[in-house]
């Protein structure tokens, strides 16, 4: 367990992780008021955790870090994610700081993971579309363009990720917005880099305006742009997060080559 920031006029950060013979098992990270719980070395070294070291640990650092009170949502994998939040309402129920709010509604989503350009999916349709178009970045001429599909996209999933000019801009100057474009250059659909690490990337926001869909111009962009990411930029491995609402095993993104790889909830308190 380490504390990152004791300053109190800053956000509670602080981090802890779980390791077996060497080997990474679980990571939990509060910075700001928000959660993230992560896993690695697979699902059956999680199922073979032994359960109340980790609740020890977990309440361990909720009570003595000062976190608690910061805290506003988790996000993660299930079904870790699950169990730390099981912990912080047990941890709330004892504590004496009222303020602390209750669990107000949650987020699913499905993850996915493609590793290998030779993984990815073509049809005839999609390689037809992919001649025809190119990926270009965003620029700042796009901006007013890039804030209403932000706009629109967040409203289409139900998400709600803050200030989107300043996101927009932010995208912008970090150069992970990308346009996909047909023929005459004109903007036809959008899709962005994230949560970029030494191997692996994920894409997101990926948005076709209404008059621009059911005509498989999404699909073409993402496999092209995760080809881009895997062959050009050299990244081993490329993830993207589905709308948990949707079939987990059928949908667009497995139709182009992503394998399915997990659950992960995001819980607002």
């Amino acid at each position: 367990m380490a504390l990152l920031d004791q300053d109190p006029q800053t956000p509670v950060q602080i981090y802890t992780s779980i390791w077996t013979n060497n080997q990474l098992l679980f990571i939990f990270v509060l910075s700001g008021s928000r959660g993230y719980v992560g896993w690695c070395g697979g699902i059956e070294c999680i199922q073979q955790m032994d359960n109340h070291a980790f609740d020890n640990v977990i309440v361990s650092l909720l009570k003595t870090s000062g976190a608690l009170p910061h805290l506003q949502s988790l996000y993660g994998y299930s079904p870790l994610v699950d169990r730390v939040h099981h912990l912080v309402e047990k941890c709330k129920d004892s504590s004496d700081n009222a303020t602390i709010p209750t669990k107000v509604s949650t987020y699913k989503s499905w993850s996915y993971q493609v590793e290998s350009k030779n993984d990815l999916l073509w049809t005839d349709k999609t390689r037809a579309l992919a001649k025809r178009a190119h990926l270009r970045l965003a620029t700042w001429i796009d901006f007013p363009l890039l804030v209403n599909w932000s706009e629109h996209f967040v409203q289409d999933c139900g998400l709600n990720d803050g200030d989107m000019w300043t996101m927009c801009a932010n995208e912008i100057k970090k150069q992970k917005a990308y346009f996909w474009c047909l023929d005459d250059g004109t903007p036809t659909a959008m899709v962005w880099k994230r949560r970029a690490l030494r191997h692996g990337i994920s894409v997101a926001y990926v948005y076709t305006p209404e008059e621009s869909r059911q005509r498989g111009y999404a699909a073409t962009m993402v496999a092209q742009f995760s080809e881009y990411l895997l062959e050009t930029e050299g990244y081993s491995y490329v993830t993207l997060l589905v709308d948990g609402n949707r079939d987990p095993a059928k949908n667009m993104y497995t139709s182009i080559g992503y394998k399915y790889v997990g659950e992960i909830f995001a819980l607002y308190y």
